[in-house]
């Protein structure tokens, strides 16, 4: 079980993930937390941003939190598992410079002799949230101006969530258990 000690620890407005966590979930905090906390950058701002997924059976949390100068801004999806589409893993193992190959395994992962994993990147992708993206439709004749409609495409909407080994995040062992949580309450 991945706890919400580590959701507390990262100071991002822990008092407000908890509380919509608990509304939605009748009182109680999931039993499986993963969460992202990144700063990014904008122009001329500095700004963090919160994604977190939580799985209590056959229910999955999913919030946003974006930090804005004088608070916060939220958005929250509930889904039933039965609406994930996708569950995507990905990990990149890069070759172990010589002082880390006196290190052992378990403090670098286990990728290999010369190999150690450098960040963990889950997707998991949404049945119930859809992206339409359309353009005009133009024909071969540059001086055309008719309206020949539209064309496009639409794809089921995500959340994607990349770890790395030290971070105030979920770490790479918590996104794994995670991911087998989830893997078992789609199969389900």
């Amino acid at each position: 079980m991945i706890g919400f000690d580590k959701v507390r620890q990262s100071g991002f407005h822990a008092d407000l993930i908890e509380r919509l966590v608990k509304q939605v979930n009748g009182g109680q905090i999931p039993s499986h937390n993963l969460f992202l906390l990144e700063t990014t950058f904008d122009d001329d701002s500095v700004f963090r941003h919160f994604d977190y997924l939580g799985l209590s059976g056959a229910l999955l949390t999913s919030i946003h939190i974006d930090e804005l100068a004088a608070g916060a801004r939220w958005y929250m999806n509930l889904l039933p598992v039965r609406h994930v589409t996708g569950l995507e893993v990905a990990q990149v193992a890069l070759p172990l410079q010589p002082a880390e190959k006196d290190v052992p395994a378990a403090t670098h992962g286990d990728a290999g002799d010369d190999n150690h994993e450098v960040g963990l990147t889950v997707v998991v992708s949404f049945s119930s949230q859809h992206s339409l993206e359309l353009e005009p439709l133009r024909c071969d004749d540059p001086a055309c101006t008719a309206d020949h409609g539209y064309v496009g495409g639409g794809k089921d909407e995500g959340l994607v969530m990349t770890f790395g080994a030290q971070s105030a995040s979920s770490n790479e062992d918590d996104a794994m258990e995670f991911v087998a949580a989830l893997s078992t309450a789609m199969t389900l």
